[in-house]
């Protein structure tokens, strides 16, 4: 049996290099990897999109990402609002996921120890009211929840093979357990971290 410790993985490169940059963190190895580990690896992968996004504004315009500033925060918010860049990765996202985005980028000053004083500005944050307020009208369509009606036809349909039998069964399982379908259906790409896979999603 693998030890709890094999759940863990070692920082990638990417996140070594920045350290070598930043003089005030002179981190062991130990403390780079419990500090890497402090998030799941699911996790820093989806903040990194949100970095990638940030750290492409800033680029365009000639400005330094890290430490971010508010005013920066705040132009690279509201164009992801409008959609009114035409920078790469900027395309136009709900309020819900900029707030999220602006947490990913907090997250980016905790590791490398920076301030996070630009994200408790009140200013900033009234901003963010404005973007929600605005765009609170905007149109999404929401998933219904699986009924027993829906259920019943997905199940019933004669002679099954064991893939169909397996899939009637997490259905089932789901419609009991009040899963939503990311909680057992996977893609490839969530094979990629096995170990965070195993433990956390229905197999």
């Amino acid at each position: 049996m693998s030890s709890l410790a094999a759940l863990f993985s070692q920082p990638p490169s990417s996140f070594h290099s920045w350290k070598q940059t930043v003089s005030h963190l002179n981190l062991s190895s130990a403390a780079t990897k419990y500090l890497w580990n402090g998030l799941s690896e699911e996790t820093r992968a989806v903040y990194e999109s949100a970095k990638r996004s940030y750290e492409f504004y800033c680029s365009y315009f000639t400005i330094p990402p890290w430490p971010a500033q508010e005013h920066v925060l705040a132009e690279w918010a509201s164009a992801r609002a409008d959609s009114s860049s035409q920078i790469r990765f900027q395309g136009k996202v709900k309020p819900k996921t900029i707030l999220s985005m602006i947490s990913a980028l907090r997250s980016v000053h905790v590791d490398r120890r920076l301030s996070t004083k630009p994200f408790e500005s009140e200013w900033l944050k009234r901003i963010l009211a404005g973007i929600s307020r605005c765009h609170s009208s905007d149109n999404t369509k929401k998933a219904e929840p699986i009924s027993l009606t829906t259920l019943e036809k997905v199940v019933n349909t004669g002679d099954k093979t064991i893939e169909e039998l397996n899939f009637n069964s997490a259905c089932k399982v789901a419609f009991a357990g009040f899963l939503r379908s990311g909680e057992f259906c996977y893609s490839a790409s969530d094979l990629k971290d096995n170990h965070t896979f195993i433990n956390t999603k229905l197999t």
